[in-house]
């Protein structure tokens, strides 16, 4: 699959999962302010992918004491 290009993302956000997004977001495609300050963003898609965000760093500080 091709990444898609920030400007892509942005220009077609409402056609992503909020995994989608953080995907994006963890291959450095697009920054979270990106989206959340996308105006075509929806509510629920702004908090879950924070919800995700934040889920994902925890798993991260969690393996990184083990």
């Amino acid at each position: 699959m091709n990444m898609p290009t920030k400007q892509t993302i942005i220009d077609n956000i409402d056609s992503y999962t909020p995994e989608n997004l953080v995907d994006f977001i963890q291959k450095d495609i697009i920054a979270y302010s990106d989206i959340i300050n996308e105006p075509n963003c929806s509510h629920t898609v702004r908090e879950s992918v924070k919800d995700l965000l934040e889920k994902a760093e925890a798993e991260e500080i969690g393996r990184a004491h083990v």
